[in-house]
C-alpha cells in the first residue's frame, strides 16, 4: 500500500509540560533530528496558566501563582552522507517561574503574611550524529550543553526563621549526553525512536541572604534528572496517522538544597516537619504520555489532535508544586506553504490535577486546596528542507 502520508509527524509544535510534574518544560523532543534531507525548524509557544489554591494554615487565596511564559525551540540538521546526519537542538528542558504576594488588609503593619519569588531556568544545546547504516535504523548519539540559573525568595511571617532567605544561583555550564536509535519504515509511515539522556551535573555557586543568619557564598550540587522518550508513529490509511511519546523523568533523586539553607535548618531537624526539608525536591518520579491522530486534509493541510496524561511527582501541595500532574487535550494543524517549507500552529488545554494537602510542612508554601487549575498552551513553528 502506497501512503500519501509523507514520513513526518503532524504534531502540535509546543511543549505541554507547564506544572505537570517538577520542573518539567519542553519534554526534550529530538523529532526533528529525524527529518529527511536538510532540514531547519524554529517554534515558540506561550503559556498562560490559572492556578491558584488556598493556604493549608491560614486559609488565604494564593491568587494567581504562575506567570505567563515563553518557551523556544530550534533545529538544524544536515545529512553529510546518505548513512551520516549531524544536528544542533535548542530548548528550554526545565524551569519554574512562580511569584505571588499575600498580604491582609486587617494586618496593622500591612506586610505580606507570605511572599514567594522563584525563578528557575535551564537552556540546553544538543549536538547530535547519526548513522543509518540502512534505510530502516539510525543509531545516534550527542553531547549536551546545559546552563542553570535561578533565583528563589521566601518572605512573610508565616515562614518564621526562614522569613528574608534569598538565594541567588548563579549561572554555571555543564555537559551531559544521550544515546539513542530510531526504526523506520518509511513505505508505511513507520517510525520509532528510543532516546536516554544523561543526568547533568552541575555546582552552581549560590549566594544566600537571611537577616537573621550570616550566610557566605558557597557551591551547590544540583544534578538535572535523567530520562527517557519512546516515540512511535504510523499510517493507519492513505490519509490518517496515529502518533504518541512516552516519557519518564528521573526527578526523585532531584533536589536544591544549598549550605546556607540546611544551616539555618540545622538547629530544628528535631521537629518532624523539618527533619527533611529541602527547599525543593519531589517524592516520585514523572511518568507523562501523549496520543494522537493526523489527518492529510488535501496535498496542502493537515490537522491534528491529542490527548495527553502526566503523572506528577506526589509532592504535597505548594507554590512550587500546585498541581499533581494533568490530563489535556489540543488540536493543531500544518501548512504547506511550498514543497519545501511549512508552517503549523497548535492550542492545548490542560486541566491540572490538585496535589495532596499538607498542613505541617515549611516547604515552600503550603497549599491546603486547588482552586484554578488550568492551563492554555498555544505556539507556532516553521520548517524548512534545504
Amino acid at each position: 500500500m502506497k501512503n500519501r502520508i509523507p514520513l513526518l509527524l503532524i504534531v502540535l509544535c509546543i511543549s505541554v509540560h507547564s506544572h505537570g510534574a517538577a520542573l518539567e518544560k519542553s519534554g526534550q523532543s529530538i523529532l526533528p533530528f529525524f527529518e529527511k534531507g536538510n532540514y531547519a525548524e524554529f517554534s515558540v509557544g506561550q503559556i498562560h496558566a490559572d492556578i491558584s489554591g488556598k493556604n493549608a494554615n491560614t486559609g488565604f487565596s494564593s491568587g494567581n501563582l504562575v506567570d505567563d511564559y515563553r518557551l523556544f525551540q530550534a533545529t538544524i540538521k544536515a545529512q553529510l552522507h546518505s548513512q551520516v546526519s549531524i544536528g544542533l537542538l535548542l530548548d528550554q528542558p526545565f524551569g519554574i517561574k512562580v511569584n505571588y504576594v499575600y498580604a491582609p488588609e486587617a494586618s496593622s503593619d500591612h506586610a505580606p503574611s507570605e511572599a514567594v519569588n522563584v525563578d528557575i531556568n535551564t537552556y540546553n544545546i544538543t549536538a547530535l550524529t547519526g548513522f543509518q547504516p540502512t534505510v530502516n535504523w539510525n543509531f545516534y548519539a550527542g553531547l549536551t550543553r546545559q546552563r542553570f540559573e535561578g533565583n528563589i525568595h521566601l518572605f512573610g511571617k508565616n515562614y518564621s526563621f526562614l522569613n528574608g532567605y534569598n538565594a541567588q544561583l548563579k549561572p554555571d555550564d555543564a555537559t551531559g549526553w544521550l544515546l539513542g536509535l530510531n526504526y523506520q519504515r518509511p513505505e508505511i509511515a513507520l517510525r520509532t525512536s528510543l532516546t536516554y539522556r544523561s543526568e547533568v551535573k552541575h555546582r552552581v555557586r549560590t549566594t544566600e541572604l537571611s537577616p537573621l543568619y550570616n550566610l557566605s557564598e558557597q557551591s551547590t550540587a544540583i544534578d538535572t534528572p535523567q530520562s527517557v522518550n519512546f516515540d512511535f508513529m504510523s499510517a493507519i490509511s492513505t490519509s490518517n496517522l496515529v502518533f504518541g511519546t512516552v516519557r519518564w523523568v528521573n526527578w526523585e533523586d532531584f533536589e536544591i538544597q544549598p549550605a546556607g539553607f540546611q544551616s539555618i535548618l540545622n538547629p530544628y531537624i528535631h521537629i518532624p516537619s523539618i527533619t527533611d526539608l529541602k527547599l525543593i525536591n519531589y517524592q516520585s518520579d514523572q511518568w507523562s504520555a501523549k496520543l494522537g491522530i493526523a489527518h492529510l486534509l488535501n496535498e496542502k493541510l493537515y490537522l491534528s489532535a491529542e490527548t495527553s496524561w502526566d503523572s506528577g511527582s506526589n509532592n504535597p501541595a505548594s507554590a512550587t508544586n500546585p498541581a499533581n500532574g494533568y490530563n489535556g487535550i489540543g488540536a493543531g494543524f500544518r501548512y504547506n506553504i511550498s514543497p519545501k517549507t511549512f508552517v503549523s500552529s497548535g492550542l492545548y488545554y490542560l486541566k491540572l490535577k490538585p496535589a495532596k494537602p499538607d498542613t505541617t510542612s515549611l516547604a515552600v508554601s503550603s497549599l491546603s486546596t486547588l482552586e484554578d487549575k488550568d492551563v492554555w498552551a498555544y505556539g507556532f513553528k516553521v520548517g524548512h528542507y534545504f
